[in-house]
């Protein structure tokens, strides 16, 4: 009996410690279902975040889409000339803001160092100063005056992104440069209204294109380096891909815009020819009341792109007060890389007839000087490329550069005793009659130049080149 008891209370025991293993292994259950719920709410809630971005990104747009339509409406109503030029420029920065902004919401960008946002060029205010950033480039902000617009730039811009690396921002430096010559026509407003009289407009005009050629239309560029290992000159100033030598032979058929009487009676004209490549342009001689004149004029042009880079040619009618235009033609020097020699009349565009006669030849670089033969006709043999780079400790004056060295004093001591104001200095680099001068690099004793020169050499034992700053 007493063992029957015994194995009872042994099943007994048993089964409550099954019930008891059941409980904890529930227990355990219910703690592993707990934890995967919560991973699941915070994975919930990441996408969660996500979704709200990309929400408040289309919410963004579609506010972005009714400001500009408000902006529309108000354009078309009645303004003053300021209100509307100031809506204007509004509508152009909107706009470009909007697009960015759809491309964002369209690529499903979710985080800021998404590419496709590094990518833009972007705003950002630091220690009370507007920055411009995009990918790791930073410049100050300009702080530009928006009153000048509605205005028309119009021109061909060139980005390079080169040399390719392997790291993150895969460039090391990117350039960019106006191919040919850009256009430009400001509108003035405010204060500046003096400026839209025929006088100063075309002055106004004109310095400001001669500034934007100086800086950023060949063989002027704009680089800007991404990294410290870019060599800055090989950027600035890469060798020429080619010259081509251009005569100006003739024209014919040009129009008479010369009258007498009080336009009763046409005589004919004085036709001279302007011929540019980017910033660089020559004048030829006047041919005196002649509508078939003969120039025979050689001139010869360094390229950097082609195809690309054009050959502008204008003739105009020389006269005492303004000279008319007779026509133009522009001509791509790949045609004439393609052709290595042209010869042959080219019609001038703007004007009801006339035609100019030109011979223009591609001449290739070589480094191998066995190749070199000097010309009888009087035309370049060679090219000269060099790069100004800086200068270092330059005197105030000559005064002091004598008194330098008269005293035999170091270079040291002299920088401690100046007291006077650091030179305005530039370059002037010459070969017999080709003269070429750097910019001027203000208040300075260590100017920065930073500027690439081309000469053309027609005698190699003969020529030499002098530089004086």
């Amino acid at each position: 009996m007493e063992s029957r008891v015994q194995t009872s209370r042994q099943e007994r025991q048993a089964i409550e410690s099954k019930i008891q293993r059941s409980r904890l292994y529930k227990q355990v259950m219910e703690s592993r279902v707990q934890t995967s719920m919560q991973d699941r709410l915070t994975m919930d809630s990441r996408i969660q975040r996500a979704m709200l971005y990309r929400q408040a990104l289309d919410a963004y747009l579609q506010q972005n889409n009714r400001q500009i339509d408000d902006i529309v409406m108000l354009v078309r109503g009645k303004l003053s000339q300021q209100n509307r030029v100031t809506l204007g420029a509004l509508v152009v920065l909107d706009v470009h803001a909007r697009d960015v902004l759809a491309t964002l919401v369209q690529k499903g960008v979710s985080h800021e160092n998404d590419f496709e946002w590094l990518s833009q060029l972007r705003y950002y205010w630091v220690e009370n100063h507007l920055q411009t950033k995009m990918i790791n480039a930073g410049l100050a902000y300009g702080y530009e005056y928006l009153g000048n617009t509605p205005r028309l730039f119009q021109g061909m811009l060139r980005v390079i992104l080169e040399p390719l690396i392997g790291d993150a921002t895969l460039v090391g430096g990117v350039t960019f440069f106006f191919i040919r010559r850009p256009t430009l026509e400001i509108n003035w407003t405010g204060m500046t209204n003096l400026l839209d009289s025929p006088v100063f407009s075309q002055l106004s005009e004109g310095t400001i294109m001669d500034i934007i050629a100086s800086l950023m239309v060949l063989p002027n560029r704009m680089c800007i380096p991404l990294i410290d290992q870019v060599k800055v000159d090989q950027m600035r100033f890469p060798l020429p891909r080619g010259v081509v030598r251009v005569h100006l032979l003739e024209a014919r058929d040009l129009l008479a815009k010369d009258t007498y009487m009080m336009g009763l009676v046409k005589g004919k004209s004085d036709p001279y020819a302007v011929m540019r490549v980017g910033n660089r342009q020559f004048k030829s001689k006047t041919v005196k009341e002649d509508l078939h004149p003969r120039w025979n004029e050689v001139y010869e042009f360094v390229v950097h792109e082609a195809p690309g880079q054009e050959l502008e040619v204008e003739l105009f009618d020389e006269d005492t007060d303004k000279d008319d235009f007779l026509g133009r033609y522009n001509l791509d020097f790949g045609e004439v890389k393609r052709e290595k020699e042209m010869d042959q009349w080219f019609p001038l565009d703007g004007v009801q007839n006339g035609e100019v006669h030109m011979k223009l030849q591609w001449l290739s670089l070589q480094t191998d000087q066995s190749l070199l033969t000097e010309s009888s006709d009087g035309c370049a043999c060679a090219m000269l490329a060099l790069y100004l780079d800086n200068a270092s400790n330059l005197p105030k004056d000559q005064s002091e550069f004598t008194h330098h060295h008269k005293h035999g004093k170091h270079a040291k001591e002299a920088r401690l005793t100046r007291r006077t104001a650091n030179p305005n200095s530039f370059v002037e680099f010459s070969i017999d009659d080709q003269v070429q001068k750097s910019k001027v690099v203000y208040a300075s004793k260590d100017p920065v130049w930073e500027e690439g020169f081309t000469f053309f050499v027609h005698n190699l034992k003969n020529q030499q080149l002098n530089v004086e700053v």
